[in-house]
């Protein structure tokens, strides 16, 4: 997990995107001021980055996979009818499980 979460953290903008564990194999990122073209090309980015990143387990060497999914919008103000932060995470998940059923190892953006 330590490897994984320094992959991410190389990549990530320093003081402007940021990264929490969300559940036990699940990390959120986010990217402000970052369109949905952006937040797929940084995913794709991360899931080649993890996947060519060999891990050492005691006396054999693992090749991790992993899948993205992510969500976007724009907040302006809590009264003009964009979606909460829990909406944008609920469809970022969404996404994500779209990644693993449609063969894992892949990124979806809505």
């Amino acid at each position: 997990m330590k490897i994984f979460a320094r992959c991410i953290l190389n990549e990530v903008r320093k003081k402007i995107d940021w990264v929490v564990r969300y559940g036990g194999e699940e990390f959120l990122i986010v990217l402000p001021e970052t369109k949905n073209i952006g937040a797929f090309s940084m995913a794709e980015r991360l899931r080649q980055k993890v996947a060519e990143t060999p891990i050492r387990v005691r006396e054999k060497i693992l090749n991790v996979t992993a899948s993205f999914g992510g969500a976007c919008t724009v907040f302006q103000n809590k009264n003009n009818g964009n979606l909460t932060m829990d909406q944008i995470i609920n469809q970022a998940d969404e996404q994500l499980y779209r990644s693993k059923k449609d063969g894992r190892n892949r990124t979806n953006v809505l």
